[in-house]
Formats: structure tokens, C-alpha cells, sequence
């Protein structure tokens, strides 16, 4: 029997992971499971063991995500990290959020504003005045009941740094350390930062917080599930029905040479 105790060192490997129970891994190597071996992308643990000596999966074990049954998602910025399945869309928009919020600060930022989050699947946005006060457009104008304005209540709706000047390698190593070197909005606002005699002083741009993590889903939902392996979660249904969210920032910069001021929180 394979031992499933373990996960590959390839990070590519184990983009998505399913836990099963014991019985369940001993079925594996028959016909119905030959398809599963085949993933390059999906490692299997196995619950339940008394000590696991992966230093990685002791790390999920702490966090009690290695309970037979549940399917775990890579995040597309940190290799080493993992979500259910069921939270993994939200999480990780949340986690490039937060990575843009550094990169701003290391092309010298004074301040990052969120002025819009919008999710392109249901046509919700919700619009953060300048008091902090949120408004609700497209399909829903409910703030209450609307997913964007829950989402806008979970991000810092506003960062504030001294500032500085902008290392531009730093903020291109840090892109290409999150696998963020294709985002072609990021790479430009770098481009931006690197004229030293000109720089710019003021952008405001649309990030797309949920492409990387859409195309996780998509592959964990293109395995086909055994029935022995008892996975309950519908990844099919959560792919298909997953945020797709925009944010609309404004970052203010300081002035070349000098240590600009920035706008004050909303609110």
C-alpha cells in the first residue's frame, strides 16, 4: 500500500490535496482509483495517523484541516499554504489584497484606499464613500445583504505608511517570490516607480483578486471523485458558483525627493 502520510516537495504536486480515510487509501491502486493516481496536481493524506513527521502536514494537522473527507486548496501566492475548499476563493482574495498593500508599500506608498470591491459573477459592487460610508450598486443595493459589502467590512479599507522612496527590485523580487509577475496591473504600477526624475505620484487601478484562485478551483473540480474516497464537498458546485472580485484602489505616493503628505482615513 502507498503511504499517504507524506506530500510531494513539488509545490506543483499538491495544488490540491484530499484527505481520506485509511480504508479508503487501500482502494487506490483498484481500477476506479487509477484515474486519481494519474493527477499530477493532487496529492491524498490519510487521517488519523498518531504522529506525521512531514513537517508541512503537521502544520495542517495543528490546524485541524486533515479530517478524512475534506479537500484542500494551494494558495496561488504562498506554496506552503492551504483552505478548504469551501473558503478558499474568499481566503485567498483576502491574502492578495493584503500582498498588493505591501508591494505599494515597498514602491513608497504613502496611503492604499479601497474605493470599490465588485464581484463580476452576481454584478454586486459595493462603493466606499469618503466618510466610510457604503453604498451599494449593480444588481443588489442592500448593503446589508450584499457580498461585496461583507467583503468590504473584512478588507482595511485603508493602509497609511511615512513613504519613501520606491526599491524597485524588491517589489520585483516580492512579485515574482507570490507568483504575481504576470499580473500585468501590478508589473505596470512597478514600471510606473522606476523613472527616478519622474516618478508618479498618484494611481488609481482595478486588481482582479480572484483569477489566480479561479483557476485552483477549476482544476481541483476537473478530478473526478470515486466513490470510495467519500469526498462530501461538491468542488464542482463551489467553482462554478466562486466570488469573482475586483477591487478599485487608489495609492498615493510620495513626491520625488520630498515626503509627501497622505489623505486621512475615511470614516
Amino acid at each position: 500500500m502507498p503511504e499517504f502520510q507524506s506530500l510531494p516537495a513539488q509545490p506543483r504536486r499538491r495544488r490540491v490535496i484530499w484527505v481520506l480515510d485509511p480504508l479508503h487509501t487501500d482502494q487506490i491502486d483498484l481500477e476506479d482509483g487509477r484515474e486519481i493516481a494519474r493527477r499530477p496536481e493532487l496529492a491524498i493524506l490519510e487521517s488519523g495517523a498518531q504522529e506525521y513527521t512531514d513537517a508541512l502536514v503537521r502544520s495542517l494537522d495543528r490546524a485541524g484541516l486533515i479530517q478524512a473527507g475534506n479537500v484542500l486548496l494551494q494558495s496561488p501566492f504562498s506554496e506552503n499554504y492551504y483552505e478548504l475548499v469551501d473558503n478558499a476563493s474568499r481566503a485567498f482574495a483576502l491574502e492578495k489584497y493584503t500582498l498588493l498593500s505591501h508591494l505599494a508599500q515597498l514602491l513608497g506608498a504613502v496611503s492604499v484606499t479601497v474605493d470599490a470591491i465588485e464581484n463580476t459573477r452576481t454584478g454586486e459592487r459595493t462603493e466606499i464613500q469618503a466618510d466610510g460610508t457604503l453604498v451599494g450598486r449593480g444588481v443588489k443595493t442592500n448593503v446589508r445583504s450584499d457580498s461585496t459589502a461583507d467583503l468590504s467590512r473584512a478588507f482595511r479599507l485603508f493602509d497609511e505608511f511615512p513613504g519613501s522612496d520606491p526599491d524597485i527590485e524588491l517589489a520585483r523580487a516580492f512579485l515574482e517570490d507570490h507568483a504575481l509577475s504576470q499580473d500585468g496591473e501590478l508589473a505596470n504600477l512597478i514600471r510606473s516607480r522606476d523613472v527616478p526624475h519622474n516618478r508618479m505620484e498618484h494611481r488609481t487601478l482595478t486588481v482582479d483578486l480572484s483569477s489566480e484562485s479561479q483557476r485552483t478551483l477549476d482544476v481541483a473540480a476537473s478530478i473526478s471523485v470515486p466513490k470510495f474516497a467519500n469526498i462530501k464537498t461538491d468542488v464542482k458546485r463551489i467553482a462554478s458558483q466562486a466570488e469573482r472580485l475586483k477591487v478599485t484602489y487608489t495609492i498615493r505616493f510620495t513626491a520625488s525627493g520630498s515626503k509627501g503628505t497622505s489623505r486621512r482615513p475615511r470614516g
